[in-house]
């Protein structure tokens, strides 16, 4: 599975937003890296991630995986050591269940493992 260190020190660029996320404080931008999720999403692309809306199965999210270490085993830092774009297959209270299509692979992930996902947005999301 393909993954990305998160960096959180550096801004990597602006971009504008779309006027229907105007005031929206629950809405970012992330640039994809990596080829895993073409073609839904292309290495260098800007997708759009909203945190308000919880994801469903089916839907494509940004998931951010724990800091390694006892000491990060709470939630209230949020710490992450790196982040992925997937489509969500499966919830459980264990585990989730991600696919990627380039190699194509499903795989899961315990949820112990995860700070936190959100939803990537969609076309419709955007112009309805």
């Amino acid at each position: 599975m393909e993954q990305t260190y998160l960096n959180t020190g550096d801004v990597i660029g602006y971009a504008k937003r779309p006027t229907i996320l105007d005031g929206r404080a629950d809405a970012y931008g992330i640039y994809v890296q990596g080829s895993s999720m073409s073609p839904a999403h292309e290495d260098g692309a800007l997708i759009l991630v909203e945190t308000k809306r919880p994801p469903r199965v089916g839907d494509d999210i940004v998931i951010y995986l724990r800091s390694t270490g006892e000491e990060d085993m709470d939630d209230s830092h949020g710490r992450a050591r790196c982040v992925m774009v997937k489509r969500l297959v499966r919830r459980s209270a264990s585990y989730i269940e991600l696919e990627q299509f380039s190699p194509r692979m499903t795989f899961r992930i315990e949820t112990t493992e995860i700070v936190k996902f959100h939803r990537v947005m969609t076309l419709s999301d955007l112009i309805s």
